[in-house]
């Protein structure tokens, strides 16, 4: 059996990173929705950042330890890229009034982007052809929230389920690809 990029036998950890996006978005979007009525304003979209990105970065880590090492940079660089691009992305939709779809399009481009460089500059000393990470966050983020849905309750914890497994899956994909291609 072939082993894959991060040196584990088989496939199996492809089903766990799409798993930690599943989980860690579910969790993370929940409890963020739920932790930002308790803050005024604008300090409530970072509070849902915030602690979307540390969900997400600790579930992926958990996963990525064989590559990265339990590293506080992965976790501090998802924290970061999520509210940091959540913050942005909600700005720029809400300036430009993009409703529905455009709406959370542009929300997820924002999110995609600042969580893509900010993974990409944990990952780019630790693999080689890492260089697709942001255009692929970019997307990744953009498809996965583009019907935007907040929550607090079951109903936002099955979206950011969703919304990370259509993320973790479209990074799957285009990493599978990459992996392929250079083993090839």
């Amino acid at each position: 059996m072939d082993k894959d990029p991060l040196g584990c036998s088989g496939y199996g950890i492809w089903f766990l990173w799409l798993l930690a996006n599943i989980i860690g978005m579910g969790v993370g979007w929940s409890l963020g929705w739920r932790l930002s009525f308790a803050v005024p304003g604008n300090l409530a979209i970072w509070v849902i950042g915030i602690v979307a990105g540390l969900s997400l970065g600790f579930f992926q880590m958990l996963v990525l330890r064989s590559l990265i090492g339990t590293s506080i940079w992965w976790l501090l660089a998802s924290m970061i890229g999520w509210a940091v691009g959540f913050f942005l992305g909600a700005q720029a939709a809400s300036f430009f009034g993009f409703t529905e779809f455009v709406f959370g399009g542009a929300i997820g481009a924002g999110v995609g982007l600042a969580l893509g460089i900010a993974q990409w500059s944990v990952l780019r000393g630790k693999m080689s052809s890492v260089g697709w990470w942001i255009p692929a966050s970019v997307v990744a983020w953009a498809a996965s929230l583009i019907v935007y849905l907040p929550g607090a309750n079951a109903v936002g914890l099955l979206y950011g389920g969703v919304s990370g497994g259509i993320s973790g899956l479209t990074l799957l994909a285009l990493w599978l690809g990459i992996f392929r291609k250079t083993n090839n």
